[in-house]
C-alpha cells in the first residue's frame, strides 16, 4: 500500500470519527439501500443501540464485504471486509456466540495477552448493518490469500486449509501467492509420500504378524481366537514349548493372576503447581500470567486426595461454565474464560481434523456452547497437561476421574472440582 493510499485511508477514517453518531445514522438512513435490505422502521427500532455503536465503529456498505466459511466449515460464519480504497486488503471476522458481535481473532489473540478484552476489535452486525472498529491495530490481510484459504474450505479440504494456516502468513505484503501455492504443493507431496510409506510399512507389519500367528498356531500353544488366548493344558513338570521352562497348571496360573491383581488405590498425593507450571499453561492458552493465581492456590488446604471422600469444602462461587473455573485455576480470576475456551477447543478441532475423526457438523456442534463433553475433558488433561477429579456434591454418584490416575504418587497438576446437581461446578478447597 503506497503512501497516498495510506493517507486517504487515514483521512476517511478520521472524517468518520469526527462526525457525531447522530450525523452518521442520518447518512445511513438517507441511503439505506446501500447498507442493508432492512426497512427504515426496523433500523429505528434499534436506534439507541446503533447510536452507541457509532461512537466507536463505522458503517460498511454492502459491496465492501462478503460472507465466508469458518475454519470448521460453518456457512456464513465469517465476514471478509475490504479496507478503504484498496480491495487487495481485508480484515476477517468470525461469528461470536453473541447475537450481534463478530470477532477479529488476530486482534483477540494479541489483545488477550495484555488485557481482559474489548469490543474495539469486534464487528457489529445489527439489522443487516455492518459496523467495523474505527481503530484497528492488527495488520490487514491479503485478499488473494484469504480467498485461496476460503477455496480450500469450500472444497472441504480441511487438511490443506489447516496446513495453509500453519505455513502461510496471511498479512498483506508478507507472502507471495505463487510461493504459497508452491509451498503447499510441496507439503502436500511430502505428506502423500509419507502416507505411501506408512501404507507399505503397515503391509510389511501385517505380513510379519500373519506369519508369526501361523507359527504360533503350528506349535499348538495358543488359540487362534482373537478375543482371548488360552494356555494348553500341560502336566506339571513337563516342558513348555515356548521357553523350555517347567510349565504351570492352569489353577496355579489363575492363583498367580489373582495375587498379582492390584487393589485400586483411593488415596493420591497432591502438590500445588509451581509458578513455572502456571506460566507454561498460561502461555499455552495464550493468556496473561497473573500473581492472583498463586493467591488462589493458597486457598487449597488439602495435601492428599481421597477419591471416596464425602466430606469436602468448596468455594462459594458456582458456575455452569467449566472454563470460568479453569480461568480461576490459572489466573485467579474468571475473566479469561473465553480465550481458554477458544484455545482448548481450537486445539481439539485441529487434532480431530488431522486424524480424520470428526465431520464438519460435529466440529460446528463443538463450538455451539460452553458445555463440556467426556471427550473434551479427556483432551483437556492431555493438552495442559493435568488430571481432573470431580466429586458429586449431592453424594449420589462416584467421583469422575480424567487423566493419569494409575500412579498415586505421580507429580502432575491436579484440579479437584465439585459438581452440584450435575450443573454447577465449584473448586474444592479442602478434603
Amino acid at each position: 500500500m503506497d503512501d497516498n493510499k495510506i493517507k486517504n485511508s487515514v483521512s476517511n477514517n478520521e472524517s468518520q470519527e469526527k462526525r457525531s453518531p447522530e450525523e452518521l445514522l442520518a447518512d445511513i438512513l438517507g441511503s439505506l439501500e446501500e447498507y442493508t435490505t432492512e426497512k427504515a422502521e426496523a433500523i429505528m427500532s434499534s436506534k439507541h443501540k446503533l447510536l452507541s455503536i457509532l461512537k466507536t465503529h463505522r458503517p460498511i456498505k454492502i459491496g465492501n464485504y462478503h460472507y465466508g466459511l469458518s475454519a470448521n466449515l460453518g456457512k456464513d460464519r465469517a465476514l471478509i471486509v475490504f479496507e478503504y480504497d484498496n480491495k487487495r486488503m481485508v480484515r476477517q471476522y468470525y461469528k461470536n456466540r453473541d447475537k450481534y458481535l463478530w470477532r477479529c481473532r488476530i486482534c483477540e489473540r494479541r489483545y488477550y495477552k495484555y488485557h481482559l478484552g474489548s469490543s474495539y476489535f469486534r464487528l457489529y452486525l445489527v439489522n443487516g448493518l455492518v459496523f467495523v472498529p474505527n481503530g484497528h491495530d492488527c495488520p490487514p490481510l491479503d485478499y488473494e490469500i484469504v480467498m485461496q484459504y476460503q477455496k480450500y474450505l469450500e472444497e472441504g479440504n480441511l487438511q490443506l486449509a489447516r496446513r495453509m494456516v500453519q505455513l502461510v502468513d496471511f498479512t498483506y505484503g508478507k507472502s507471495s501467492f505463487e510461493n504459497i501455492v508452491n509451498a503447499l504443493n510441496f507439503s502436500s507431496l511430502s505428506f502423500q509420500k509419507q502416507s505411501n510409506f506408512n501404507e507399505k510399512e503397515n503391509k510389511i507389519v501385517s505380513k510379519t504378524s500373519l506369519n508369526l500367528k501361523r507359527k504360533l498356531n503350528d506349535t499348538d500353544c495358543v488359540s487362534s481366537s482373537s478375543d482371548k488366548a488360552t494356555v494348553k493344558k500341560i502336566k506339571i513338570g513337563e516342558k513348555s514349548c515356548v521357553n523350555d521352562e517347567p510349565a504351570l497348571s492352569i489353577n496355579h496360573l489363575e492363583k498367580k493372576e489373582n495375587e498379582a491383581a492390584a487393589i485400586p488405590s483411593t488415596t493420591f498425593s497432591f502438590e500445588k503447581p509451581s509458578i513455572l507450571t502456571i506460566k507454561n499453561i498460561c502461555n499455552k492458552l495464550n493468556i496473561k500470567y497473573c500473581k492472583e493465581a498463586v493467591n488462589f492456590w493458597q486457598e487449597i488446604k488439602f495435601k492428599e486426595i481421597n477419591i471416596l471422600s464425602k466430606n469436602f469444602k468448596t468455594q462459594i462461587f458456582k458456575t455452569k461454565n467449566l472454563y470460568k473455573i479453569l480461568s480461576n485455576f490459572f489466573t485467579g480470576k474468571f475473566c479469561d474464560y473465553e480465550q481458554i475456551y477458544y484455545a482448548i477447543n481450537q486445539a481439539l478441532c485441529n487434532k480431530l481434523v488431522d486424524e480424520g475423526k470428526m465431520t464438519a457438523a460435529e466440529i460446528d456442534s463443538l463450538w455451539s456452547s460452553y458445555a463440556v463433553t467426556e471427550q473434551q475433558f479427556e483432551f483437556i488433561t492431555e493438552f495442559l497437561p493435568c488430571r481432573i477429579l470431580i466429586f458429586d456434591a449431592n453424594n449420589k454418584e462416584p467421583s469422575r476421574k480424567y487423566g493419569k490416575w494409575k500412579n498415586k504418587n505421580i507429580n502432575i497438576l491436579t484440579l479437584v472440582l465439585s459438581l452440584l446437581n450435575r450443573k454447577y461446578y465449584s473448586v474444592v478447597v479442602d478434603l
